[in-house]
Formats: C-alpha cells, structure tokens, sequence
C-alpha cells in the first residue's frame, strides 16, 4: 500500500513534466512564427517604401514630361498662327485665299507629329550648343590658366637663371677661397716635411699610368724623374729587417724551388717589394674551397693551386710579378685590379698549405711575359734584386736628398730659435756639434722660407682644385704615416743622433742611430705613428725592443725596454702604449732608445719632432 502512493507521484511528475514541454514548444513555436511575420512585415514595408519612392521619381517625371509638353505646344501654336499670318515671302495668307484650308484628320494629325519632332529637335539643338558654349568657355578658361601659368614659370625661370649666375660668381670666388686654403695647408704641410730633410715626393705614391706613359714616350728614361720611368725597379724585402733565407732558388731534391723561403713569425706583417698593380688573389676563402690533391697522368697530386696557400700577385712597372704564398690572409683592399705602394702591407704570414716546415714566406719573382695567356714568365732568383739596389736610383736619391738637405740646413739646423721661418717653434733640445757649425746669417731663414713659398707657389700654380685636393691628401696620407710625437709624455733628450763617444768605451767613437730618452724606470712608451708591429723581443745591445712599420717606407725602433706590451703582427694606434721604459742589454742606465728609419736608412728623430711641432702648434 504504500508503493501505490509513491507511483502516482511519479506519474504525476512525469506528466507535469510533459505539460511543460509542451509548453515550451509551443511558446517557441510561437516566437519563430513571430519572428518570421515580423521579418516579412519589414521586408514587405521595405517594399512598399521602394515602390513609393519609385512612383513619387515617376511622377516627378511625368510633371517635367507634361511642362515640356505644354511648353512645345504651345510653340507649335505660335508657329501655326505665324503660319496662318505670313506666307514665306511676306505676303499675308489672305491674299491668296478666302477660306482656310481643312486637311483631313490624318494629315493634320501627320503634320502636328512633324512640327512636334522638328520641336523637340530644336529643344536638344539648343541643348547641345548651350553646352558646346560651356565647353569652348571651359577650353578658353584652361587657356587662359596655361598662359598665366607660362607667363609665371617665365618669372621664375628668369629669377632661376639670375640666381645661377649669382652662384656662379660665388662658385669662382669660393674656388678661389679654397684653392687659396689649400695652398696655405699644402704649403704648411710641405715645409713642416722640409724640416724632415726627405723627399716628399719620391716618397709619395707616384701615378703609375702617367709615368708608364711618360716612360714610353722617353725609352731612355733621361727625361723622367723616378724610378718608375726607367726599366729597372729596386726592390725592398717583402718582410721587414734583414731578409733571411731558409730555403733558396734552384733545385731541391727532385724539383726546382722557384724561390725563397724566408723564416719569420705567424702574423708577422707581409710587404709589397715595390710599386704595381694586384693581378692575381687567392684569399682564405678561395684557398679552402679548392681540392687538396686532384689526378695527373693516373697519379693522384696535391694540387698546385692548394699548396701555394693564402697568397697575392704583384705586377710592377718593369713587367716582372712577385708572389707571396702561405700567407695567412690578405689585408683589407688587396683585391685584383688595386694598385699598391712599395713596403705596403699586404697580409700577414701564415701556415696555409704548410704542413710540416717552420712558419715561413714563399716569395717568387718572376719574368715579364709576352704570351697573352699567361700572368708570367720564367722564375728567377728573387735573392739579387733584393739585394742589389740600382745605382742610377740610389744616385738621384742623393742628389735630391743632398739638394734638399742643402737648401733647407740653416733651417734644420740653425742654433738660432725657428721663428723666423715662419714655424713658432723654438729649438728646445739643440744637437751637439762644433763650434761655429750652427752659425747663420742674419735673415736667411726667413728667405729660405720666402725661397720655400715661392717654389711651393710655382707647382700649385700649374694644378686645378682637384690636382691641389689629390696633392693635400697625398701628403696627408704620408704624414699619417710619419712619426711626428714624441714616445714619452716627459720628453727630454740625453743623447743625440750622430757621432759620438761610445757610453761603454769613452775611447771609442761611435754612430748613434737614434736619440736618447731619459726617465723613468716602467715609464710608458708610446707609439708615435700608427702601424703594424714587426718585431717585439730581444734584440742584441737593444735589449728588448719593439720595431713599428708604419707604411710609406717609415719604421720607428724602442730599446732598452722593460717590458713590451705588443706582439708581432698587431695594428697600433697613434699613441697607444706599447712598452715600458727600462735598462735592458746593452745600456748604462734608465732610459729609451728611440730610433726612426726611412727607407732602411736612419734619420735624426728630432727633425720629425720639429715637423710634428710645426704643424700641430698651428
């Protein structure tokens, strides 16, 4: 009895749940119909909106079609009772009859059509020219706007043309301003190198197209200064310091050695041995890309192109091409095509494709050839030209050195304070020497100067801006190549460059290559020019000393040192600290031995330091 109560809830439920759906179907049935009527009912007022639109464009229409209508009409009554009026010469239409005429109603219907048309034709002639008027006055309008636009751009051409002649005229003046600063620094640049007692010119890169020329036009070579205009060319060692030889030119064990094998340090800095032009590179990259041993005659060979290594072709003016080969890689700029100096620095040595010998440079030279096909001709011995200066080359040097040397002494060497010459420098730290060597003549520096100006002035003369620009930068270029600073901040001397007595054997006279700086001990050196380092270690009666190639034949030597703070192969900076200043080998006490070397030849350092003063006091 008591699950029977239980049951009829549960029906109950259920149908209550039932009744409920239903409800809510039917509750969303309804909201779809709804929805729907609600849709159509808008669609349908869209409809009804658009019809009346269009009925209300229609009638719109209508109206304009039934003035227009009227409007023709009664045109056509005007024309008719003109007709009824008027014959075509003049004479009223009641002269000729009493009676209007009656025409039948399909002509008179055919006729009011025609007069109609001719009407409406008239309405869209008039339409058509009305709008051909507005046409041809829109054309005259543009034209109008052209010839003012023309007769302004003529204004402004006008004003144009007079400020380009303005600029012109300040375009000469400006030249001439320039030209006339460039003369000033050329001038302040040339005579700061006159106090070096070099020749600038011979130690600037020549035109080597100019002088090809040149030489071609005077076989002999007597006519054209320079070495480059003659068929014989000196050559510098393409390692700096004395070139030392491993292995020679000739046979070596079953193979001809076509040329020497110089012994030198990883990095140590690779120079060109003289002037010309890049013909051949093969750098790191190329080098590794090719195979080690390729197939000859059924044998499998290294291949020549591997075993040369990291290497660089030169092409110099007497036609002959030196080689460079293991090298470790090429400098910056070195590529085919690119003209280099003599002593510029053109890589590095290496070990590319060297596997069991020490570290080294193969250096080749070979002869011109006339084959087309060819980069070069047969080896030959690179151990002569090396060592074997020309003479004729040697000679002009000296006599141009000697000239120079000779106009400018009382100016380099002169006891008497510089000023005269036009420089604001006095001589701080005069060189020993005997008694009256140093006397001048009252205003002979001052005429040197004056001599220095008017030479300077002759050759300017001769050149156009661009000639003065290229002629600044080259020696720009060569004096940031020159050691002008001194390599100590307390700069003092002890000892200057020439003869003297030997500081170790008093009895003894010896020549002293450099200056001497006292201080001291672990004071620092400096580098007085940028430029890759070429020797850093222990050399004889220098002790320990640090050797610079700064390019352009300059190189600059620091003994003594306590320590050295740079290694081969590594650039330097103006200024940069290199070493310490010490005792070391053959010395007496604290202090730097300072040497400059142009050419493989010593100069007097001060002279540099008077140059450097020069041009850095103005």
């Amino acid at each position: 009895s008591d699950g029977l109560p239980a049951e009829r809830f549960r029906v109950g439920r259920a149908a209550l749940a039932r009744r409920r759906r239903w409800r809510n179907g039917l509750a969303l049935f309804g909201l779809f119909w709804a929805v729907v009527a609600t849709s159509a009912f808008i669609i349908q007022s869209m409809r009804l909106d658009r019809t009346t639109d269009e009925m209300a464009t229609a009638s719109r229409a209508y109206t304009r079609l039934a003035k227009e209508v009227t409007t023709t009409q009664a045109r056509f009554t005007e024309v008719a009772q003109a007709l009824n009026h008027q014959h075509g010469d003049g004479t009223p239409l009641e002269m000729f009859t009493a009676d209007p005429v009656e025409l039948p109603d399909a002509e008179a219907s055919a006729l009011t059509d025609r007069i109609l048309g001719i009407a409406i034709n008239d309405i869209k002639m008039r339409g058509a020219v009305d709008a051909m008027r507005s046409l041809i006055g829109g054309v005259v309008a543009q034209r109008e706007t052209a010839v003012a636009q023309a007769e302004a751009l003529e204004a402004r051409l006008d004003g144009v043309q007079t400020q380009l002649a303005s600029l012109q005229d300040k375009k000469v003046v400006a030249d001439e301003m320039l030209a006339q600063r460039l003369d000033e620094n050329i001038e302040q640049l040339e005579v700061a190198l006159n106090l070096t007692g070099l020749d600038a010119d011979g130690v600037l890169a020549p035109d080597l197209d100019a002088l090809a020329a040149a030489a071609k036009a005077n076989p002999d070579g007597t006519q054209v200064g320079g070495p480059w205009a003659a068929s014989h060319v000196t050559y510098a060692s393409p390692i700096p310091g004395q070139t030392q030889v491993m292995s020679g030119f000739g046979l070596r064990g079953q193979e001809h050695h076509n040329g020497i094998d110089i012994p030198t340090d990883i990095g140590a800095p690779v120079r060109a041995v003289a002037e010309g032009e890049i013909i051949f590179v093969q750098d790191r990259a190329t080098w590794e890309a090719r195979p080690k041993y390729i197939e000859r005659n059924g044998r499998k060979v290294k291949s020549p192109g591997w075993r040369a290594g990291v290497y660089v072709e030169i092409r110099h003016a007497d036609g002959r091409v030196s080689r460079y080969m293991h090298l470790e890689d090429v400098a910056p700029g070195v590529e085919a095509g690119a003209r280099v100096r003599k002593r510029q620095v053109i890589g590095t040595v290496g070990r590319t494709a060297v596997e069991r010998s020490p570290t080294h440079l193969h250096f080749e030279l070979r002869e011109a050839t006339d084959d087309p096909r060819l980069r070069f001709g047969e080896p030959v011995d690179p151990e002569t030209p090396l060592s074997t200066p020309d003479p004729s080359r040697v000679a002009q040097g000296v006599q141009s050195l000697k000239a120079r040397t000779d106009r400018l002494s009382r100016i380099v060497t002169a006891g008497a304070p510089l000023t005269g010459a036009g420089l604001g420098l006095e001589d701080e730290a005069p060189e020993p020497s005997k008694k009256g060597d140093r006397k001048a003549k009252a205003g002979q520096p001052g005429a040197l100067a004056a001599e220095t100006h008017n030479a300077t002035a002759q050759v300017l003369g001769s050149l156009g801006l661009e000639g003065r620009v290229q002629r600044l930068q080259g020696l720009e270029r060569l004096l940031r190549a020159m050691p002008l600073v001194a390599p100590v901040d307390d700069f003092r001397i002890s000892s200057g460059f020439g003869d003297r007595k030997d500081p170790m054997e008093p009895s003894l006279t010896a020549k002293h290559n450099g200056i001497d700086v006292p201080g001291e001990a672990r004071t620092t050196i400096r580098a007085t020019a940028p430029g890759v380092v070429s020797f850093s270690g222990w050399q004889g009666g220098f002790g320990r000393m640090v050797e610079i190639d700064h390019g352009q034949g300059f190189v600059t030597r620091y003994g003594h040192l306590y320590k050295s703070l740079v290694r081969v192969g590594q650039r330097v900076s103006l200024r940069e600290k290199i070493g310490e200043m010490g005792s070391s080998g053959r010395s007496t006490g604290t202090h730097l031995h300072y040497e400059v070397v142009v050419e493989g030849t010593p100069q007097d350092p001060l002279k540099f330091l008077k140059a450097g003063r020069a041009i850095f006091d103005k």
